[in-house]
């Protein structure tokens, strides 16, 4: 059944090519190679959803209407989200380049909204930075490695508290009452030791019986804290991106 829905739905998208000339197939894939240093320092941005993500998104209601002919909608929805048509996508990027030393700032921020339904199931978070350090310091034996650096990311999860009765503020608002933080993820990325060039941090987190997949939920925010430790420590950002993958 999860072969015919792959097939039928466009999930296989293999060409008729597959007797091209090898010599032809190489040269390409050395051209490709070639820039590859060039298009990693760029690609922040490539953990969007890919064009067969988005192709399963809008075959979604295909694949269970197609399926219903044959079996309850309910267990057409089960059979479809299983295999992946029913995946849903909340996205947040930035790209503003910011440094500093002894730094703590929130750089990015994603709101899960409240309103979302009950139902709501994260299934998979994708973080992107763009990053690096100073490019210098006195341990040339940790040049170029992760011992010894001190600048980093952290991953939060929180969720904003209210002062219940609390009285109008200044802005119109309510008492407010701050963020708890609902879940912690330190160093998410962490630069290399003294290297001025950009680097590009990834990390999929999809283990979903994990604390951090399950502390995703309507009304809480995801936010990527950058920071950097000690004299003569700065942290280069230049952008960052978040996908949050769900099912309801």
């Amino acid at each position: 059944m999860l072969s015919f829905l792959r097939n039928r739905f466009g999930r296989q998208n293999r060409g008729d090519d597959e007797d091209d000339d090898e010599h032809d197939s190489d040269e390409r894939d050395s051209d490709e190679h070639d820039s590859d240093d060039e298009k990693k320092a760029e690609e922040v941005t490539d953990i969007l959803p890919s064009e067969k993500e988005r192709e399963d998104m809008r075959n979604q209601h295909i694949v269970i209407h197609s399926l219903s002919e044959k079996m309850p909608i309910e267990i057409a929805t089960h059979v479809a989200c299983f295999a992946g048509f029913c995946k849903k996508y909340l996205t947040a990027q930035k790209n503003v380049q910011v440094s500093g030393g002894s730094m703590n700032m929130m750089y990015l921020s994603l709101d899960i909204p409240s309103t979302m339904s009950p139902s709501f199931r994260c299934v998979e978070v994708r973080v992107s930075i763009k990053s690096h350090d100073q490019g210098w310091s006195s341990y040339r034996s940790e040049h170029n490695t992760y011992n010894g650096s001190w600048t980093w990311g952290d991953l939060r999860v929180v969720k904003q508290q209210h002062q219940e009765g609390g009285g109008e503020g200044e802005g119109g608002g309510g008492g407010g009452g701050g963020e708890e933080v609902v879940h912690e993820i330190q160093r998410v990325y962490t630069n290399l030791h003294a290297v001025n060039t950009w680097q590009v941090h990834k990390k999929i987190f999809n283990d979903r019986d994990s604390e951090f997949i399950q502390s995703i939920r309507p009304g809480v925010t995801i936010q990527l804290y950058l920071r950097s430790e000690f004299p003569g420590w700065v942290n280069y950002t230049s952008s960052a991106c978040f996908v949050v993958v769900y099912s309801l």
